[in-house]
């Protein structure tokens, strides 16, 4: 479902509530991080980036991405480099 609102090309308040969701998974750190984002599609941070360039902070990003497996630092690389070009939106102070 979360994938499927991301995907609309436009924002709306479910999208500001997905960002806001992952934030918070990310607040709670560690093993519980994985265990609330285990079932994200790895393609949803990829298309988060491209709506809401900068929305999160590269500690952030590599919270979310899954750095055991070779797709997941791909995509955590690309999303920090993405982070680079852009100026951050100031949601992850």
């Amino acid at each position: 479902m979360m994938n499927g609102i991301l995907m609309t090309p436009t924002l709306s308040p479910r999208t500001w509530l997905i960002v806001s969701f992952i934030q918070e998974a990310i607040k709670c750190g560690g093993q519980h991080t994985r265990f609330i984002l285990q079932f994200m599609p790895q393609s949803m941070l990829s298309q988060m980036m491209k709506s809401l360039p900068g929305v999160f902070s590269d500690d952030q990003i590599l919270r979310v991405c899954d750095l055991t497996t070779v797709s997941g630092r791909k995509i955590a690389a690309k999303a920090i480099c993405n982070n680079a070009q852009t100026t951050p939106l100031g949601l992850f102070d």
